[in-house]
């Protein structure tokens, strides 16, 4: 270690802000237009999500239990269309919803 680091390297908060946002990114993705939920878990993992923000202002919360999604909720903050990964079907498709601000939408899946 160089004793002079200290003085030659300023502290940054974003070392520490990093590790929010890939933990983040691991629960939501939203680019292209496209919601995408749990996208970077491993395939058994079994958590939950409440309120990350979506482009176009929509508010996402999601469970999954052992890899499957059981459930998600989608609140328009301002009103618009968004677009998701159906999170029923692992093919690709998208649903597709449009909603007024303050609407909320809502998916749950029965585990077998």
């Amino acid at each position: 270690p160089n004793p002079a680091a200290k003085r030659i390297v300023p502290s940054v908060m974003e070392g520490s802000s990093a590790f929010l946002f890939l933990a983040a990114e691991t629960l939501l993705q939203s680019w292209g237009g496209i919601i995408r939920l749990f996208p970077c878990v491993p395939g058994d993992f079994t958590g939950s999500f409440r309120g990350l923000l979506a482009q176009g202002g929509f508010e996402v919360s999601a469970e999954m239990e052992k890899g499957c999604i059981t459930g998600c909720s989608v609140r328009s903050l301002r009103g618009g269309t968004f677009r998701m990964l159906d999170p029923a079907d692992r093919t690709g498709s998208v649903i597709e919803k449009t909603l007024a601000p303050g609407e909320d939408w809502n998916f749950s899946i029965e585990r077998q």
